[in-house]
């Protein structure tokens, strides 16, 4: 019998033996019956409570070295008395400890539902340093709001790995939500002052979402809004339970961080409880240690010399109990990353007085925490022949297991003890490369060794042409490939397919072989795990042994049929006759802070030399460079909500200058912004005078061929984004507020 269905089958004996059957309980509910409440409870820490604890309807979620916490509803405590297990009432009805607002009180927890409001806010005061992302909506479309924190951030700087920080995926973890909140009020804050905090935003790019459980925040319940805990979500080596959900990533919240962990690697991340009173790290779901669970253990340690903490304690996460589904292992199960728990307060959501105590504890010892793990072991970039990023793993021989670098940028940090080690880096269709390298010391302000490794692809694809590498989730599509190598190597009993590392891939396709080019069937039905479909893809040629021989990386993009935003046209704006241009994408309900991608005929991707701030619902915007831009088709990718959408050839290149396709335009279906309002344009640094200059210029100022712009202001709304920039003083040094003629979407020549 499965597990699933053994718990379900205890549950129920267990519940009509205390007279609360599944029909009474839902009565319950409707009559405020106090059967549904949560109770928290303290069971011994034991490897035998632990064993009867397996299946019961108890979530698992703190407490000390020799005791574990446990959250139960009040129907599900018979069960435990049958399973055996001692336990004492902590709390009767978790719902009574969530904190009240005091208008006399001198601090306060803050509001979880405007928590974007609040990360807004320090965007808007640090504009330099900071960028506020929607990485996701929740099931009750609460918004999943992110702050990224580095030196440029309307760039993507090609050799700076990434780190993240998530607060609250239990709703009733107030205080994870407050520490978490106060490392970004930190590190922005403290960027001009603290050697550390500088060189730590100067050299990546950090991800800091306090709030992951949006609707159990609001509703003060560790788990989601359909009664799933997020941190049994997870897909690596998932087991169904009570609340883990229907599948792996079953929950759009989980969902989202997995999606934004696909695009990004983040090396090293901590992810913020509470509840307990400790540093954790993988494995939870087994005892037998991670491969770098001396590096991990050292770590940790530091961390517990540098807090105050009273009865602070370190552990390997299954050495304290087991639990499967969580973000710990799966990021580095799947992607490589060292990823910890932090656990800031015993109790999960203390008296409001007490913020500042347990913030205090926490945040100089976390961005300690951070900043060794950056300066320990190698960083670098893994690239190809022609510069371009490769997704590639790097295992170190003598701590054997890998780290994935950016799947964009080809950047990674892994942190190493000091000693010597024999890289070995490989990425699917290219030559395996082994590097030695010693990894020193570290000093006081010490430096992680920077290395930087070149890929040669296994077979010389020579010219060749893709189209139709946009297609839906849910629907099989062909896309056409024409090239030599691929035709042979089908011929001689090759196959073509998608691959991403941890999908089990790669995953065949079927092809059928026609002259000088094929046509290939895109069939997101051949990836078996729906969870692990939407998002880019490497197409790759395999022999007829399945060994990738070529790879096109990300050239594939299984896009998303509810991404909850509509994408509707593009609009373009020269600004000067070199290939350089502002495209805005148009739409409706856009994600603040989406990510743009533009990808040509042959797979090549482009990244926006600058991203426009100033996003609007109906219209985001970014800077490109299309000097180096192959003549053809080219289509625009956004990220954005934790979803991927695309326009297929929404740009034609010719010569390095782009255009929109000559024929028919989709139709918008909003009317078009009031063209009378102000807009961002970035220009090129000798535009500028100097980094404090806000000029409303004339049209007359700009290169010849851009004499208008579309305005980004609806009607009737005000002008927002000036007033902003007025009272703000914008320094971003290529960006300038220009009032601009009136004009309609045009075609540059």
């Amino acid at each position: 019998m499965g597990r699933s269905r053994l718990w379900m089958l205890i549950l129920l004996v267990g519940v009509c033996s205390a007279g609360h059957g599944l029909g009474s309980r839902a009565d319950a509910r409707a009559d405020g019956n106090t059967a549904d409440r949560w109770t928290l409870l303290a069971v011994p820490a034991s490897e035998a409570t632990a064993g009867r604890l397996a299946g019961l309807p108890v979530l698992v979620e703190g407490g000390t070295a020799s005791e574990l916490h446990l959250e139960a509803r009040a129907w599900a405590l018979p069960l435990l008395d049958q399973a055996g297990i001692s336990y004492r009432v902590l709390e009767e009805d978790m719902a009574l400890l969530r904190p009240r607002p005091s208008p006399g009180r001198e601090v306060d927890y803050r509001d979880p539902t405007a928590m974007e409001q609040t990360l807004r806010a320090l965007a808007l005061e640090y504009p330099d340093i900071t960028r506020v992302v929607q990485v996701g909506t929740s099931w009750q479309e609460r918004p999943i709001t992110g702050l990224v924190v580095t030196d440029q951030p309307l760039t993507r700087e090609l050799d700076e790995p990434s780190l993240r920080l998530l607060g609250t995926h239990h709703g009733d973890e107030w205080s994870s939500m407050e520490v978490t909140l106060a490392l970004a009020e930190h590190l922005t804050s403290h960027y001009d002052t603290d050697e550390d905090v500088q060189q730590l935003i100067d050299q990546h790019e950090l991800w800091i979402v306090p709030v992951v459980n949006p609707d159990g925040a609001e509703a003060f319940t560790r788990n989601n809004s359909r009664d799933v805990d997020l941190n049994r979500n997870y897909g690596y080596l998932w087991e169904p339970g009570p609340y883990a959900g229907e599948a792996p990533f079953s929950e759009v919240e989980a969902a989202a961080i997995r999606a934004l962990s696909m695009l990004r690697s983040f090396g090293h991340s901590v992810s913020l409880h509470s509840g307990a009173t400790n540093l954790g790290w993988v494995w939870n779901h087994q005892t037998e240690p991670a491969a770098d669970e001396a590096w991990m253990e050292e770590l940790a340690t530091s961390y517990l010399l540098a807090t105050d903490q009273p009865d602070f304690w370190v552990t390997n996460g299954a050495d304290w109990y087991i639990s499967h589904g969580d973000t710990n292992d799966w990021s580095y199960g799947i992607r490589g990353g060292h990823d910890y728990t932090l656990e800031v307060s015993l109790q999960k959501t203390p008296p409001a007085e007490q913020i500042p105590t347990f913030v205090g504890y926490h945040v100089g010892p976390t961005v300690g925490f951070l900043t060794e793990a950056s300066r320990a072991g190698i960083r670098g970039r893994v690239r190809d022949e022609d510069g371009a990023g490769i997704e590639a793993s790097i295992l170190p021989l003598e701590s054997p297991w890998p780290t994935w670098t950016d799947p964009e940028t080809g950047a990674f940090a892994r942190p190493l003890l000091p000693g010597d080690y024999t890289l070995q880096v490989e990425a699917p269709g290219f030559v395996t490369s082994t590097e030695t390298v010693t990894v020193a010391e570290p000093g006081d302000h010490g430096e992680s060794l920077d290395i930087e490794i070149t890929l040669t692809p296994r077979t010389e694809p020579g010219a060749l042409s893709l189209s139709s590498l946009e297609h839906s989730v849910t629907t099989a599509t062909d896309l056409e490939w024409c090239g030599d190598s691929v035709v042979d190597a089908v011929a001689e009993g090759g196959q073509v397919g998608l691959d991403r590392p941890g999908t089990e891939g790669p995953h065949w396709l079927d092809i059928q072989e026609e002259g000088p080019c094929i046509h290939v069937t895109v069939d997101p039905e051949r990836i078996p795990n729906a969870w692990q479909r939407e998002g880019e893809w490497h197409l790759v040629v395999g022999d007829s042994e399945g060994s990738i021989l070529e790879s096109h990386q990300l050239a594939v993009l299984l896009s998303s049929d509810l991404p909850g935003y509509t994408l509707q046209a593009v609009e373009l704006e020269a600004l000067d006759d070199l290939g350089t241009a502002v495209v805005h994408v148009l739409g409706q309900t856009l994600p603040e802070g989406s990510m743009l991608r533009f990808v040509g005929p042959s797979g090549q991707r482009v990244m926006p030399a600058l991203r426009l701030a100033g996003d609007e619902p109906n219209r985001i915007a970014a800077q490109v460079d299309a000097s180096s831009w192959e003549d053809g088709s080219w289509s625009v990718r956004v990220f954005g909500n934790g979803h991927w959408s695309a326009l297929p050839g929404a740009l034609e290149a010719q010569d390095g200058i782009i255009s929109q396709p000559s024929g028919p335009k989709p139709e918008p279906e909003a009317e078009p912004p009031d063209s009378a309002g102000w807009n961002y344009t970035a220009l090129s640094p000798d535009d500028v005078a100097d980094d404090d200059d806000i000029a409303s210029a004339s049209n007359e100022d700009l290169p010849d061929g851009s004499g208008c712009s579309c305005s980004t202001t609806p009607p009737g709304r005000t002008h927002s984004s000036l007033w902003l920039a007025l009272l703000l003083g914008i320094r971003y040094s290529r960006v300038r507020l220009r009032r601009r003629k009136p004009c309609t979407p045009f075609d540059v020549a």
